[in-house]
């Protein structure tokens, strides 16, 4: 049996069977959490951090998703010299837990779980990450049924959801699985956040992404999706409660 605890909630889960890992011989941190190599960013990701940085204010409470422009906010220092930040996450990504080690990211302000980072799941950081989570009480792991809840997510205030897109068209509407047929990518939380966050006092949805493609030939904001492209974030009206 494994039991994940937080306030006010319990879940626990039934493991079939354990399998040894063996050691790939791989430096720890040389891989992400989902076991992709680690890169480092290049300009585009440096100024999309820097942006994001200034539309984040003290006191909010932040989602961001894995994806090649959303995950690097933190690890870049956009978010460094803000205060009393919030963290309820499915992942966490780079960068993260040296803000919580730092004090910007401390829940103080949070209307539920004050004071505790939430996320589905910690991992592909360095030893000095994991070390600190270990048996940390200020870090809460949930399962999705509870991270993932619009209603979770809408009762806390200033709720910020960050998450990288391959295309937006000039209605709102938001891809972040495939160009026309051609899928890329998963849709991760980002629907239940973009529902969570029209539910919160406060809350935004920042989507990241290049304005292009292909070396600048192929524009990723246009006035209408490829056909065949999976819409991930309806446009806004069609997801206000």
């Amino acid at each position: 049996m494994i039991r994940t605890y937080g306030e006010n909630y319990v879940h626990v889960s039934e493991i079939d069977a354990f399998v040894e890992h063996v050691s790939g011989g791989k430096q720890p941190g040389a891989t992400d959490l989902l076991g992709r190599k680690t890169w480092e960013p290049g300009e585009v990701e440096k100024r999309i951090a820097q942006h994001v940085g200034t539309l984040i204010r003290d006191g909010d409470t932040l989602q961001i998703g894995v994806g090649s422009t959303s995950e690097w906010v933190a690890h870049l220092g956009a978010l460094d010299g803000k205060s009393d930040l919030g963290w309820h996450s499915e992942t966490t990504p780079r960068g993260i837990l040296r803000l919580v080690r730092e004090g910007v990211i401390n829940g103080k302000r949070k209307n539920l779980n004050c004071g505790k980072l939430i996320a589905i799941a910690v991992g592909g950081g360095d030893k000095e990450d994991m070390d600190f989570v270990n048996n940390n009480p200020k870090v809460e792991l949930y399962d999705a049924d509870y991270v993932l809840n619009p209603k979770i997510v809408g009762s806390l205030d200033n709720f910020v959801a960050i998450n990288s897109a391959v295309a937006i068209d000039l209605t709102g509407q938001i891809a972040a699985e495939s160009i026309g047929p051609t899928l890329l990518s998963g849709p991760g939380g980002q629907l239940a956040f973009a529902t969570g966050v029209q539910l919160s006092q406060g809350g935004r949805f920042l989507s990241t992404l290049p304005s292009t493609a292909k070396s600048g030939t192929v524009s990723r904001i246009v006035p209408q999706l490829d056909a065949g492209t999976i819409v991930t974030i309806p446009a806004p009206w069609r997801i206000r409660s």
